[in-house]
């Protein structure tokens, strides 16, 4: 007999714990819809070839350092 109630108890937890759960994705679906990146619409119309793009900018802001690491003595500061 204490073992059916336990059992029922434990399914009615589950079942809040489910109904919850389910009722937090659908809000935070809302909330990550609604929210804009910056740059997202330029994003999506270059699609794949925003990553080339991000590889050459990230190679290019490495070249346009001021003092290459030779002028440093080859140490960086932390």
């Amino acid at each position: 007999m204490l073992r059916r109630l336990v059992d029922r108890v434990l399914s009615w937890v589950d079942a809040g714990l489910a109904a919850l759960g389910h009722g937090f994705i659908r809000e935070w679906t809302k909330v990550e819809r609604s929210y804009r990146r910056p740059l997202s619409k330029l994003a999506f119309r270059v699609k794949f070839a925003f990553y080339p793009l991000l590889a050459v900018g990230a190679i290019a802001w490495l070249g346009l350092e001021p003092r290459p690491l030779a002028c440093r003595g080859g140490e960086r500061d932390l």
